[in-house]
């Protein structure tokens, strides 16, 4: 797992299109908003082939806080991120 903070959204952006692997497919992309409209967070699962075996990107982003979990399992990066939302 990675954690990193951004200074704008536009940087997050910028280094989400660089970190997912070379053939990766994006599966899942929720963005949440506030009640005004403003963007608030994003969730992202992403799906690339390495060596044959499946690997899972999880990226889960709040404000300008990103954290980035890897795993050959999904159903593990989602229980990873479950910790995460309750602290």
């Amino acid at each position: 797992m990675q954690y990193l903070t951004f200074s704008s959204r536009i940087e997050a952006k910028q280094y989400l299109r660089t970190c997912l692997r070379p053939g990766a497919r994006v599966i899942y992309r929720q963005e949440k908003k506030d009640l005004n409209g403003q963007f608030v967070g994003e969730r992202i699962i992403a799906v690339a082939r390495l060596s044959g075996k499946k690997e899972f990107a999880l990226i889960r982003g709040v404000r300008l806080n990103y954290y980035f979990i890897g795993s050959s399992s999904l159903a593990a990066a989602i229980q990873v991120e479950e910790l995460i939302e309750e602290q």
